[in-house]
């Protein structure tokens, strides 16, 4: 059971528990608790937020395909690099299935998928169109107000083409993976 469940069955269960009192009260004891009222309604509220939130998640996700990501990819990465990249996203896909696929790619955020986190796989990447990534890094710097080398901090063993690679590969993919969750795909 998730934590999820566990905060929704336990506040759905307090929600009865205090509307029950709070009716016994009222019609038996033919008393009012304001307090009660008040606790009861602001607990069904947060209720409605969290169940309002967790619909959004879902049909976010459900909207995250790899045709729609392909698409994204060949639309923003040079076609050499789009190639592989959808090259490890379709494998992915087909070890993972559909759904296990798109809460891989949703729990990705900012992260290189495994086959690029490795020095040399990277450095291949990079390879294939050192322009282009060094065009990428340029714009990633210029949206983040921040150097590659900084947000490459966390990847300071590795060589500089494979830290640039993975920096523009997460980051646009993350980009592209929110996109489509929110909707806001063009």
């Amino acid at each position: 059971m998730t934590k999820r469940s566990i905060f929704l069955a336990t506040g759905i269960a307090l929600m009865i528990l205090f509307g029950v009192g709070m009716v016994y009260e009222w019609f038996v004891l033919d008393e009012f608790d304001v307090r009660g009222f008040i606790v009861t309604s602001a607990m069904t509220i947060m209720l409605v937020v969290y169940l309002n939130e967790k619909k959004g998640e879902v049909a976010g996700e459900k909207r995250l395909t790899f045709a729609k990501v392909q698409e994204k990819v060949e639309e923003r990465f040079d076609p050499l690099v789009a190639k592989e990249v959808i090259a490890i996203l379709e494998e992915r896909r087909i070890v993972l299935e559909d759904k296990g696929f798109r809460e891989w790619l949703r729990d990705l955020n900012f992260d290189v998928p495994g086959e690029l986190s490795e020095k040399g796989a990277a450095i291949t990447l990079y390879d294939k169109n050192p322009g282009w990534f060094e065009r990428e890094v340029k714009r990633l710097e210029d949206e983040s107000e921040r150097s590659w080398r900084v947000q490459t901090e966390e990847l300071e063993q590795l060589d500089e083409r494979a830290r640039k690679a993975q920096l523009v590969v997460r980051e646009r993919l993350t980009e592209i993976v929110w996109e489509i969750k929110d909707g806001s795909e063009a």
